[in-house]
């Protein structure tokens, strides 16, 4: 159970990091009327993406 808890503050973590971060870095780029739906959008993808592969990383070890 602690281990389900300590995943779980972690992800919790990094996904506010990763919102907070990468928001002002899009923000930081200038771009045109729809270009930001778009970089969300992708910004997003990268999040799942990333975060689909780290049980697997878990798991090898």
């Amino acid at each position: 159970m602690r281990s389900a808890l300590r995943i779980s503050a972690i992800y919790l973590i990094t996904g506010l990091l990763w919102i907070i971060f990468s928001d002002n870095l899009i923000q930081s780029i200038p771009q045109e009327r729809g270009g930001l739906f778009q970089l969300q959008t992708y910004k997003g993808f990268i999040y799942v993406g990333a975060t689909a592969i780290l049980p697997a990383i878990k798991e090898k070890k």
